[in-house]
């Protein structure tokens, strides 16, 4: 009774039930994949069936925050309709993307009206400043070590 006290609990904070363990999934490859066009997120999924499934609900929030919110819904953009029993691939650009670090969601809508997350995924969003900047850096590093390993080999009393 316990835990499904606690999987009740859970579905009032968070506004979806959970099915899966979100980390594994995301660890493994499984679930929610993203790509970084630019400043824009483009995201996709893919699920093998649907049974009672009316379509998915894509959502986020700031890394540190609690409020989650909708990205994009089958209600109102119809290719997150459902594919039907036999699943389908999914994917959705956020239109409003922005920079910093953003966990992504996926919510599976059934017919009886019962929300379940599906996947999730933390996206770090950089604008191109900071893209430039990690640039610059690393090829700095490099410059630098292979500095040192030149002045290494040259000054090598052994050689």
């Amino acid at each position: 009774m316990r835990k499904n006290a606690q999987k009740a609990a859970d579905a009032s904070k968070e506004g979806a039930y959970f099915t899966t363990d979100l980390q594994a999934d995301e660890l493994s490859g499984l679930g929610l994949n993203y790509k970084l066009n630019g400043e824009e997120v483009e995201l996709s999924w893919s699920t093998d069936t649907e049974p009672d499934n009316l379509g998915y609900k894509v959502q986020k929030r700031a890394a540190r925050s609690e409020e989650w919110f909708t990205v994009a819904s089958y209600e109102d953009w119809a290719p997150l309709n459902s594919k039907g029993k036999g699943g389908g691939t999914y994917t959705l650009i956020d239109p409003e993307s922005e920079t910093g670090d953003w966990i992504y969601r996926i919510v599976d809508v059934d017919r009886a009206g019962r929300n379940t997350v599906l996947c999730q995924a933390l996206v770090e969003v950089q604008s191109q400043g900071e893209k430039v900047l990690s640039t610059v850096l690393a090829v700095g590093f490099a410059a630098i070590f292979s500095g040192f390993m030149a002045a290494g080999v040259l000054l090598d009393p052994i050689q």
